[in-house]
């Protein structure tokens, strides 16, 4: 007897096919027909990468295929394979283990890293919203040293880092004299503002009119000192008050900020060595043009 293909040879949709027995015994001209197998040439037909030719008889992968064994067996000789070449996987398993290690280290270095570049940003973000907002905080540490230097009057002033009033504001900088200025020497401390020329100056109205407030920053949960000063515009302060026409304009301010004998209680307004001067600018006289 004759067994036929399923699919005509030479069907279009299939191209040219091949006959394959499931069962080489004869058959019979009765035989059931899903004894008949067609793979078209050049096509595989696979589930799970195991192909059809492997199901039929059985093929199946080493259960530790995803540790790198590439073992293929039918199902009984597969239970053989794995104890026998436990030791080859347990060491397969220990490599990828240790490459997993290795990775989770690598990824551990990479979050550490981000996270410490976000607190970069955080902190840089922090600089910037200091530098323009209308409050500025100075932070002055080595202070025993600053002020020995003061009363021998090397230097009797120290400056802080420029800072702007507002965005697109007046350009300030403080000056501190730890030992006092002036007649104010030995009694108290003094605080000055000056105006450095800046960028946006064309566009600022003049002279310069806000009130300002200092505060030393009591560090022991007590009451802050504060002194408020609010620039006179008269003939003789145009000097400190006018838009700049040189680098920077002489310094104004307070001669008597905080009496001497307060800085020097214990942690007070100095702990470890540091202090801190707030400078609050008000801006409310100039709200229109900002």
């Amino acid at each position: 007897p004759v067994t036929r293909s399923l699919t005509p040879v030479g069907n279009p949709e299939y191209g040219n096919a091949d006959i394959h027995s499931a069962d080489r015994r004869p058959h019979s001209a009765c035989s059931d027909k899903s004894a008949i197998s067609v793979q078209p040439k050049g096509k595989t037909s696979k589930t799970n990468d195991v192909t059809v030719e492997e199901e039929a008889i059985g093929i199946t992968e080493c259960p530790f295929a995803e540790f790198g064994c590439d073992v293929k067996l039918p199902l009984n000789e597969i239970k053989k394979h794995i104890k026998e070449d436990s030791m080859p996987h347990l060491l397969k398993m220990c490599d990828s283990v240790s490459n997993m290690a290795v990775h989770s280290g690598v990824l551990t270095s990479a979050c550490v890293d981000a996270s410490r570049k976000a607190d970069d940003v955080i902190d840089r973000v922090g600089e910037i919203e200091t530098l323009f907002s209308s409050q500025y905080l100075w932070r002055l540490s080595n202070y025993a040293n600053i002020y020995a230097n003061a009363r021998r009057g090397q230097p009797a002033i120290v400056h802080s880092a420029v800072f702007s009033s507002h965005r697109h504001g007046y350009k300030l900088a403080l000056a501190f004299a730890p030992y006092g200025d002036s007649d104010a020497i030995g009694e108290s401390n003094s605080i000055f503002l000056t105006i450095i020329r800046g960028e946006y100056d064309a566009i600022l109205p003049w002279p310069f009119i806000c009130p300002i407030t200092f505060t030393m920053i009591n560090q022991k949960n007590g009451g802050d000192v504060s002194r408020i000063l609010t620039p006179r515009v008269t003939d003789a302060n145009m000097i400190f008050l006018a838009r700049p026409n040189s680098e920077r304009n002489p310094a104004f301010g307070l001669k008597s900020f905080v009496e001497l004998r307060m800085m020097e209680e214990r942690e007070v307004f100095v702990r470890n060595d540091i202090c801190f001067i707030r400078v609050h600018i008000d801006l409310t006289p100039i709200q229109k043009y900002i």
